[in-house]
């Protein structure tokens, strides 16, 4: 592969990334603001276009690991909640990737708001950190 990667402007990377995982500019924009990022749908728009058009916002690779690892967390909780709801609770809290790192949640680091905090934690264990 040819092409040269610019930290600053990995939108083609994003762009992959919502092709392969479908991942829709609704579901993102819930999945940071579960995270406390402030965002918009015109923004995680801006992302996913050319950058020859006029809204095109270029997109860094922490920007590309944060909501990443948002989304992760995102339907990790989904699945949860649907596994809560059929009654078959047992292994939701472990989320869709396996075990955990093994660290008691009250010796992390806090991440914010209970509910931002829980998926934090989550999209670490299924994610690591980089």
């Amino acid at each position: 592969m040819s092409r040269a990667t610019d930290p600053m402007r990995m939108n083609w990377l994003w762009r992959l990334i919502c092709e392969v995982a479908d991942v829709q500019a609704a579901e993102m924009v819930e999945a940071l603001q579960d995270m406390q990022v402030a965002v918009d749908q015109q923004r995680v728009r801006s992302w996913s276009v050319s950058d020859r058009d006029d809204s095109f916002f270029p997109m860094t690779i922490a920007e590309v690991e944060r909501n990443m690892r948002a989304l992760v967390a995102s339907r990790i909780a989904m699945r949860a909640d649907r596994d809560e709801l059929d009654g078959n609770s047992a292994g939701a809290a472990r989320g869709a990737f396996g075990a955990g790192n093994g660290t008691p949640d009250d010796e992390r680091e806090p991440h914010g708001t209970a509910q931002g905090a829980d998926r934090a934690v989550v999209a670490e264990e299924a994610v690591g950190d980089a």
